[in-house]
């Protein structure tokens, strides 16, 4: 039977000696590896000098320092964000350079940006006033940020599904202010492009934006360099910059912008000066010089980051090398995938109060179950916003319940819905004119817009409109049209001598249904009641030779029936540079219209049988614009129209000449007198070269042919053609264009003059 072998009490000691100081030895080692110290970034708000963290994270990164927590304000919070979502600087670096600083913070939408129901009224206003409560309303903000809010969303696509901060890539946090009590609030979850916008809406400059029932402004108003926040997220060791300006002495609130940081800096000055005592290395870039509006110049605030860091080059790399004795896990931050296209499952929409669902579906047209581009998606979008019933518009994806398709979120923030606005405009034709505008939308019916506008001039008009938008694909508008109109219209020889002057007043009400297929092209049906009253004074030679004047009148009452298809992609209202411009519309007058009609004349006997028979007018209006190179663009027109009868009344005519107007009856004309050719049938075709030697200066050169007559089209073939040719100098203002022309052409033997200020309405 075998012993066991007992171990002797001092060889026992020993082994427990050698025990414990094996124990002694990996014990500390492996406490070590499990609690690297936590590295923290600290980036604070300061506008455009916020572009020098990027510069900073450059040498961080090439040093080797692991991130693991990321805090800012208002623009560290940009560049914070983004980092923390897997950007590296050289990915930060290209991203801030190739973005258009200056049309990011401009919320003006160009005309190719705006729907079709829009863009008949962009280039008529320069004033417009919001209207609440029956008065005039301040803006809560210059900008609304549209376009930095879609930008923000871009950016960040890749973790739109991402509700903690604390779970992106780089746990992450950001500060804002609750306008209203004063406080910080601490954005830590939600939808993060959002978070971003609060945390950078300089109050007055940029709007408030909403989370969660708090109305949020810039972070920076209560704190601007957020330590503790990191602190608080987990980091042991604290790396922050502070762009943050100091306080400016008098002479030096030279700008807007510098006296909006004057602002935001009393409240928060000695919390950052706490704030900066915390950090274990702190880094303050050379701001000198820059100012928070300065995003044109940001290669230079990057270099200046890079600078800056580079002088805490011993710190920081020290920093590194302490951290090599801990084993870590760290594999460092990459971008998550983004998908290209979507299946939308399902569509919520949120923020609606008075605007109808089915408004904002209509515009989107987007079909739940289809797979959508996220381009396309961003046009939906964009088409929403369009609208102009929205001050921001902005979407989100994220999985839905049952993870087989993607729930679209559209959240919207609704305009003060009612406008007062008014545009100025004088030339040497029409004189002085006064545009003054009310739209109110959402009256009666969610979805609806009512416009009034009045023209005061010589030349009178007011036009009433009320629409109604369907909500069915594609965007159909529907509704009524009411206008009054005086006109004077003169009567010129073939000597370019005025012999006679007509006064045209017309009165109409038109049932109009609109479908808007897109940002370019429309489909217009109308049905019209049309009330003309002319009073047309002449001179005429008697039987004896002798000239008398005499006097016609036209009074008329018609049905007119219209089809029409506008296509407008031209890239301004004025001054375009890019795009085409082209309408075709058929009108039908019933013989029935008929019944309606008194005709009275001193002259033409046979007008009393106008309008016994039906007849149709047609018309084709087509502009092109070909830029030629950045600073020269080329136009081709060419317009046409005619009538199915030699017997239309006059208000049905054609009206040629002058530069003043143009409409589907008055066709702009080099070289004539305003108006001064009648024509049942037409042709015109041209050429203009637009030149732009200085933004928003522009020299024109520009020439028409054209053939008209009273009779019938055919015979256009064998008339001989009038031409005409003008040189014009513009400039573009914020009240319009100003324009000074000089024409001549083959109708007139003397140089014709033409002023014009402000829109053309």
């Amino acid at each position: 039977m075998l012993q066991k072998k007992i171990m002797k009490p001092a060889k026992l000691f020993k082994y427990y000696i050698h025990l414990f100081l094996i124990l002694l030895i990996v014990t500390p080692f492996k406490t070590n590896a499990e609690e690297r110290p936590k590295i923290g970034l600290v980036l604070s708000g300061g506008g455009a000098k916020g572009l020098a963290h990027i510069g900073v994270i450059k040498v961080i990164e090439e040093i080797g320092i692991p991130i693991d927590y990321v805090t800012g304000t208002s623009m560290g919070s940009i560049i914070g964000g983004l980092y923390a979502t897997g950007y590296d600087a050289i990915l930060l670096d290209s991203t801030v350079k190739n973005i258009d600083w200056a049309n990011i913070f401009n919320d003006d939408l160009s005309l190719n940006d705006l729907s079709m129901d829009e863009k008949e009224d962009e280039g008529r206003y320069f004033v417009s006033i919001p209207i609440k409560n029956y008065g005039l309303a301040i803006p809560q903000g210059i900008i609304n940020g549209q376009k930095l809010s879609k930008l923000l969303i871009d950016l960040t696509a890749s973790v739109s599904d991402i509700s903690d901060f604390t779970k992106l890539p780089r746990p992450f946090t950001c500060i804002a202010t609750d306008i209203v009590s004063g406080k910080p609030v601490l954005l830590d979850k939600g939808y993060l492009p959002e978070a971003l916008r609060a945390s950078m809406s300089i109050p007055s400059i940029m709007t408030p934006v909403k989370i969660d029932d708090k109305l949020l402004v810039d972070g920076g108003i209560t704190i601007n360099f957020p330590v503790q926040e990191a602190l608080n997220l987990g980091a042991d060791i604290i790396i922050g910059v502070d762009v943050g300006a100091p306080l400016y002495k008098e002479e030096e609130l030279t700008s807007l912008f510098r006296i909006m940081e004057q602002a935001t800096s009393f409240t928060n000055d000695n919390t950052t000066k706490e704030a900066r005592k915390m950090c274990d290395i702190l880094i303050t870039p050379d701001i000198q010089g820059i100012s928070s509006a300065s995003f044109d110049i940001p290669e230079e605030i990057i270099k200046r980051g890079e600078l800056a860091a580079m002088k805490q080059y011993a710190q920081l790399l020290e920093l590194a090398n302490s951290l090599k004795k801990y084993k870590s896990d760290y594999k460092g931050v990459t971008i998550p995938a983004t998908p290209d296209s979507f299946l939308i499952s399902s569509i919520k929409i949120t923020g609606l109060s008075k605007v109808s669902e089915k408004l904002v579906i209509g515009k989107l047209n987007i079909v739940i179950g289809s797979t959508l581009a996220r381009e396309n998606l961003e046009r939906s979008v964009d088409e929403v916003f369009s609208s102009r019933y929205f001050n921001r518009v902005i979407y989100r994806l994220v999985p839905d319940s049952a993870n087989i398709g993607t729930l679209l979120i559209i959240k919207v923030e609704e305009k003060i819905p009612d406008k007062f606005r008014f545009g100025l405009h004088y030339d040497n034709e029409l004189k002085t004119a006064l545009l003054l505008n009310t739209t109110f939308r959402n009256v009666w019916i969610n979805g609806s817009k009512f416009k009034i506008d009045a023209r005061l001039s010589t030349n009178p008009e007011i036009i009433g409109s009320y629409f109604y938008y369907t909500g069915k694909q594609p965007g159909i508008r529907t509704g009524i049209i009411l206008n009054y109109s005086e006109t004077e219209v003169g009567d010129y020889n073939s000597e370019s001598n005025k012999i006679g002057n007509a006064n045209i007043k017309t009165a109409g009400a038109e049932a109009q249904t609109q479908a808007l297929f897109n940002k370019s092209m429309s489909l217009n049906l109308g049905a019209k009641l049309d009330f003309t009253f002319i009073n047309y004074l002449t001179t005429r030679l008697n039987d004896s030779g002798v000239a008398e004047k005499y006097e016609i009148q036209e009074n008329s009452g018609l049905i007119n029936l219209s089809a029409g298809i506008l296509y407008n992609s031209l890239n301004r209202p004025v001054y375009a540079t890019e795009g085409i411009y082209a309408n075709i519309k058929a009108e039908y007058i019933p013989a029935s219209s008929s019944d309606l009609t008194a005709i009275l004349s001193d002259i033409e006997k046979d007008v009393t049988s106008l309008l016994k028979n039906n007849f149709g007018r047609y018309t084709f209006r087509y502009k092109q614009y070909f830029p030629l190179s950045k600073k020269i663009s080329l136009q081709g027109n060419l317009r046409m129209g005619a009538t199915t009868t030699d017997k239309a009344p006059l208000s049905y005519l054609f009206f040629i000449g002058g530069l003043s107007r143009e409409s589907a009856s008055y066709v702009p004309f080099e070289g004539l007198h305003f108006l001064s050719i009648k024509a049942r049938n037409f042709f015109t075709g041209g050429l203009l070269l637009q030149y732009e030697p200085f933004d928003d200066k522009f020299i024109i050169v520009s020439g028409k042919v054209g053939r008209s007559t009273e009779d019938k089209f055919s015979n256009l073939i064998d008339l001989d053609s009038f031409y005409g040719y003008a040189i014009s100098f513009g400039i573009n203002t914020f009240i319009g264009p100003i324009a000074f022309a000089f024409s001549g052409g083959s109708n007139i033997n003397s140089v014709l003059t033409y002023l014009t200020i402000g829109y053309n309405f």
